[in-house]
């Protein structure tokens, strides 16, 4: 069940309700951000925004996660943290 959560964690989508454009700054601040490289663009894909519910709500039933090399490291080591717990059960029989 943990494997579950830890994944599940991964896959996270942020959605922020722009109302008013409320949230602009923090979007411009995250977008300079990634011009920089201080975040990576697949980083930046987990936040949707929209200025009304009905469209967010509809872009999170859409969100398709952008994997990277860092996304697939750590689902890596959350198999790895899994299977050495099995294994471990296993020894201690």
């Amino acid at each position: 069940m943990k494997k579950h959560k830890e994944t599940r964690a991964l896959l996270a989508v942020v959605g922020l309700l722009n109302v008013d454009g409320y949230y602009n700054y923090l979007l411009t601040f995250i977008d300079k951000a990634v011009d920089d490289g201080f975040i990576m663009p697949s980083q930046r894909s987990i936040i949707v925004s929209a200025p009304d519910a009905k469209e967010l709500v509809q872009k999170l039933e859409e969100y398709v996660p952008v994997h990277d090399g860092v996304v697939a490291q750590a689902k890596w080591e959350a198999e790895q943290m899994e299977f050495n717990a099995s294994l471990q059960t296993e020894i201690g029989r």
